[in-house]
């Protein structure tokens, strides 16, 4: 729970960010989650307003389960 709390604050703080204007104000961002044998791992990118990737991450969330993983 604590990387997908970890994104979302990453997020909150690119909305208000300086960089992210300059790139423009369209932004998307696409996220994977994963869970086999409750070993849970996250990942995701963030692209700009044509499509062109800005950053990507991956992070292991450790074992649980895909409600656990999702919150």
């Amino acid at each position: 729970r604590l990387g997908l709390h970890l994104w979302d604050d990453f997020l909150a703080y690119l909305e208000e960010s300086e960089q992210l204007r300059v790139l423009g104000s369209s932004w998307s961002t696409e996220e994977i989650i994963k869970i086999e044998d409750d070993f849970a791992a996250a990942g995701g990118i963030v692209r700009d307003s044509n499509g062109k990737w800005i950053f990507g991450f991956c992070r292991y969330l450790g074992c649980c389960t895909a409600l656990d993983a999702e919150l």
